[in-house]
């Protein structure tokens, strides 16, 4: 699938699906209240829409598109040292061929107090076996995280993605963070969309409840994040800031 496609299909999801962006535009919410004062980058731009939200960053993808700012690969950010406040990832971490090498770099051009805020899909018992069965991606624990994708039968494609990958490094191996990235502090980290995401059906949906319902399921429900994320959680908010 093309850049154009996917960008395409999903203003099209977006627009047919209220509750899907119903919950995105919560995330957005959410993302910008977390910003520092600074410049603001967007990884992965191009099949999002959150410049829609906020006119002010600087939106980026590693395929060329007619809106984005910049093109270039998120291992190599073309940006001085020291020059970022923030770096903004919606549903790009797991698609990073070396996210630890991603995270070296975003220590480089994030100055002191800059964060990485990222909204990833989390991987619990539940949402492993909806992801299994109805995601095109892969969700698999079975990988070195220093090259996920290394064991792939072909040459790995943007678009390629293992669900399992920030669930791995901000949940399962917490302690890399603390170990190979002492520089970072993880202050927000919390898994989130435990009944609603689900009931939208995703993007390959047009929804089959109202956007009252979704929103009814979406408030009931986040209370229940702590206490029932690690059975049903399908999301993850992570704001990482450089110490």
């Amino acid at each position: 699938m093309s850049l154009q496609t996917k960008i395409n299909f999903r203003e099209k999801a977006l627009t047919q699906n209220q509750g899907l962006n119903y919950i995105y535009k919560k995330f957005h919410e959410e993302i910008k209240s977390k910003l520092v004062d600074g410049v603001s980058l967007e990884i992965g731009s191009g099949s999002s829409n959150y410049k829609e939200f906020d006119r002010n960053i600087i939106t980026s993808d590693i395929i060329y598109d007619k809106r984005l700012d910049f093109v270039f690969d998120a291992l190599r950010i073309p940006f001085k040292d020291s020059s970022i406040s923030n770096l903004i990832l919606f549903d790009v971490l797991h698609h990073i061929e070396k996210p630890l090498d991603f995270l070296s770099e975003a220590d480089r051009v994030l100055r002191t107090n800059g964060r990485i805020i990222l909204v990833e899909p989390y991987v619990s018992p539940f949402s492993w076996l909806i992801y299994k069965l109805f995601h095109d991606e892969d969700t698999s624990f079975r990988f070195d995280l220093e090259s996920p994708f290394s064991k792939q039968a072909e040459k790995k494609q943007p678009f390629d993605g293992n669900q399992a990958i920030p669930s791995s490094i901000f949940f399962r191996k917490k302690e890399i963070i603390r170990n190979k990235f002492p520089f970072f502090k993880v202050i927000n980290c919390e898994k989130r969309s435990l009944f609603s995401y689900p009931l939208t059906f995703g993007l390959k949906s047009k929804g089959f409840f109202p956007l009252s319902f979704t929103q009814f399921i979406y408030k009931i429900g986040a209370p229940f994040g702590p206490l029932l994320g690690s059975l049903f959680a399908f999301r993850m908010f992570v704001v990482v800031e450089k110490i």
